[in-house]
């Protein structure tokens, strides 16, 4: 994976969805004929029907190729996923009243903004047929891997919260990650879960019987099921980890993950060296713009984010192995400046502290209790 070895991945896949299988043999031939490209290049494997997966040893590498005007006179697009480049955030109480274009022209952020959507849900009008109305959410896509933690519209400010995508199910075959409108297996019911062979496409006499859990307790739609539940972990991952949704997957399956999520994060330090160091804290640091396009790569993990940059399109983006712009601040303290606000002779620990506090309570006490048998 390209998280535990430091490669930088680049897709390839054809324009044309139906054009069949796109092999790598194919792909390789066109990368190695190309010059000096084949030294950045360390591995490639298919990764679905119509997409090739190239692991680079750089990202200069990476760069170089979808820079490379060779995949677009084969129709081909060499990009780098979006979920190594994009963070989605959620943003409320934006009034309905205002487009998507214009709180993309109106919003700022010390982060670049690639694009906004509202978000909308459905309701029953007095006839009872289904009505599409806007809420008062926005999804907001910042060309970065960190966002920021406020966004201000007319000098609003706004919280920025991690966006997590809800888990897709298909109506037509019950399968998560895709719907009924990408589908082409046959339709099951959503109640017994056997495949509906009738032209009326309902099943009758049947069963409750999920056919994710194997479970009789609920309908395979449930969000009761273990197995959607499972889904939904699964998006949080990718959105908290900036992971795609196979390594999420595997992630998530992973039986010491349910034990971190569930694992007691204050549990009682026997002494102030079990104190983890924080992580830096990046969410108040600002992105200065970079006039040019490129990605650089992040200082505490392999995955590369993109500068201040906007582009208008994320399938053509560069990375760097340049160092960020921004450097975590450091939390030690300089015992060599002469203006500090302790000197050594006046530290005093937690223990005498606390020791020095004991003594006096058992002083005055002693008083009182001294003062009362005298009868004063």
């Amino acid at each position: 994976m390209a998280g535990g070895n430091n490669h930088k991945e680049v897709f390839v896949e054809h324009k044309y969805l139906n054009f069949g299988r796109l092999h790598p043999l194919k792909i390789g031939e066109k990368l190695f004929n190309l010059n000096g490209d084949e030294n950045d290049i360390d591995f490639l494997h298919t990764v679905g029907r119509n997409r090739v997966q190239i692991m680079c040893k750089s990202a200069i590498g990476a760069n170089k190729i979808v820079e490379n005007q060779v995949f677009e006179s084969n129709n081909l697009i060499a990009y780098i996923p979006s979920h190594l480049t994009q963070k989605k955030g959620l943003i409320r109480n934006v009034d309905t009243s205002f487009s998507e274009e214009e709180i993309l022209k109106i919003l700022k952020s010390s982060v670049p903004i690639k694009a906004v959507q509202r978000r909308f849900k459905f309701v029953l009008d007095k006839d009872g047929n289904k009505v599409k109305v806007p809420r008062q959410q926005i999804i907001v896509t910042f060309d970065n891997l960190v966002l920021p933690q406020f966004v201000y519209m007319y000098r609003l400010r706004y919280e920025v919260d991690t966006w997590y995508s809800p888990v897709t199910q298909c109506y037509n075959c019950l399968n998560f990650g895709h719907t009924a409108s990408q589908c082409k297996s046959k339709k099951r019911c959503k109640t017994c879960s056997k495949k509906i062979l009738n032209d009326e496409g309902l099943c009758t006499d049947c069963e409750t019987f999920c056919v994710h859990c194997k479970d009789n307790s609920h309908i395979s739609t449930s969000k009761k099921c273990p197995k959607y539940n499972n889904q939904v972990k699964i998006k949080q991952a990718m959105a908290n980890l900036n992971v795609s949704f196979k390594e999420a997957e595997k992630i998530v399956d992973n039986p010491s993950y349910a034990s971190l999520v569930s694992k007691n994060k204050f549990a009682p330090l026997s002494s102030k060296t079990d104190f983890p160091e924080l992580p830096p804290n990046y969410r108040n640091q600002s992105n200065p713009p970079n006039s040019k396009t490129t990605f650089v790569a992040h200082p505490h993990s392999s995955k590369y984010i993109p500068s201040s940059s906007v582009y208008e399109n994320y399938k053509k983006r560069k990375v760097s192995d340049r160092s960020p712009s921004f450097e975590p601040v450091s939390r030690e303290f300089d015992w060599s400046y002469t203006g500090a606000p302790w000197i050594e002779s006046h530290q005093i620990t937690t223990k005498n502290t606390f020791e020095g506090l004991k003594d006096k309570i058992i002083e005055d006490l002693t008083c009182q209790i001294n003062n009362s048998i005298r009868g004063e």
